[in-house]
């Protein structure tokens, strides 16, 4: 399992947490979201920071169960699309997260805008102009 992936395994949590537990998921595990699931792994909903410190300000505490600021029907996408179009759909909805769910809702992975704008970013030549280059030093290939 490569650490990606344990990353978004570590951020599911049942529907029956509290707000507590939702906050020290978030703090732990910093990818600024956690997925709702149930026993079986099928996808409930989402729950970002953003939706807790609206809960807080509605007078919910770190005791309150979850249930209120859960995400529902949260933007997720199949396994086989393409990162490109990931990364659309991310700059559409303006989100940093995609949850990766199968056929049946199960959640079967986790895309992150931090790790598939890295993976993208060399599959693009980058063009420098030669006075550029000496200022930063770098050498240019032909």
């Amino acid at each position: 399992m490569n650490p990606s992936e344990q990353l978004w395994r570590q951020a599911i949590l049942p529907a029956n947490a509290t707000i507590g537990q939702v906050i020290r998921n978030l703090d732990q595990i910093a990818i600024k979201i956690v997925l709702v699931a149930d026993k079986a792994g099928v996808l409930q909903g989402t729950i970002s920071d953003g939706d807790i410190r609206r809960g807080l300000l509605k007078g919910l505490d770190l005791n309150s169960p979850i249930a209120s600021v859960i995400r529902h029907n949260p933007l997720v996408v199949p396994p086989e699309m393409e990162h490109e179009l990931v990364m659309q759909l991310m700059v559409a909805n303006k989100v940093q997260q995609i949850p990766v769910v199968d056929e049946q809702y199960h959640v079967v992975g986790l895309h992150l805008w931090d790790e598939i704008t890295s993976s993208q970013i060399y599959q693009y030549p980058l063009i420098v102009n030669s006075s550029i280059a000496k200022r930063l030093n770098a050498s240019i290939v032909l």
